[in-house]
């Protein structure tokens, strides 16, 4: 049987969501939930409960889950707590891109003056 905590463990760090905001929505202690990643079959409940919390589908991982029914909980509860990282390449491309642009405006205003 696969290590359903270990899975879930791995959707939570590919979302970027805090474990502690997880386990304080949970209302659960730091320890336990600790104990509830390190199980290797969760009660479905709880797996349910942190599908909700980070908005995935658990039944596409453990196919013999039931299917996540979204409450209607505001989803930007979740993403104010996303931690997004760049790579530096990424971040270089992007100043770059940016420089570039920068110029073409600047050519573009050049153009568009009037002539006195």
């Amino acid at each position: 049987m696969e290590h359903r905590g270990k899975i879930i463990r791995e959707r939570i760090e590919e979302f970027g969501v805090s474990k502690a905001f997880i386990y304080k929505k949970l209302k659960i202690d730091k320890k336990t939930f600790d104990r509830l990643l390190a199980t290797h079959n969760p009660p479905e409940e709880m797996i349910e409960r942190i599908g909700n919390i980070i908005r995935h589908d658990f039944s596409i991982d453990f196919p013999d889950s039931k299917k996540t029914v979204f409450e209607s909980e505001n989803p930007l509860n979740v993403v104010a707590e996303t931690r997004i990282v760049f790579s530096d390449q990424f971040m270089k491309q992007v100043l770059s891109d940016l420089e570039e642009i920068k110029i073409k405006l600047s050519n573009t205003n050049q153009l568009n003056k009037p002539e006195n």
